[in-house]
C-alpha cells in the first residue's frame, strides 16, 4: 500500500502526488527535518516544526516530547 498525503487548501486539492517521507535528516525535540520526495520531482529537504503544531492543538509540548528518544520512519521507500 502506498502512503501519500493530501490536503484541501480553499477548495484546491493540493499535493496529490506526495510519496511518504523518505528519510529523517535530523531530530531536535520536537523539531523535524526530513527528505520528502514528490511525483516528478528530485527530492527536497522540509521541516516541520512538532512545538507549533502541538501548541495549535492545545497540547503541552515539552511533556508530549520528554518520552520521544528516536524518530524513525518505517515505510520509507
Amino acid at each position: 500500500m502506498r502512503h501519500m498525503t493530501s490536503f484541501w487548501l480553499r477548495s484546491k486539492k493540493c499535493w496529490d502526488n506526495l510519496y511518504p517521507k523518505q528519510r529523517i535528516v535530523e531530530w531536535d525535540t520536537g523539531y523535524l527535518v526530513v527528505m520528502a520526495k514528490y511525483n516528478g520531482l528530485e527530492e527536497v529537504e522540509e521541516y516541520i516544526d512538532l512545538i507549533s503544531i502541538l501548541d495549535d492543538l492545545y497540547y503541552d509540548a515539552d511533556e508530549f516530547l520528554k518520552p520521544i528518544k528516536e524518530v524513525r520512519i518505517d515505510y520509507a521507500v
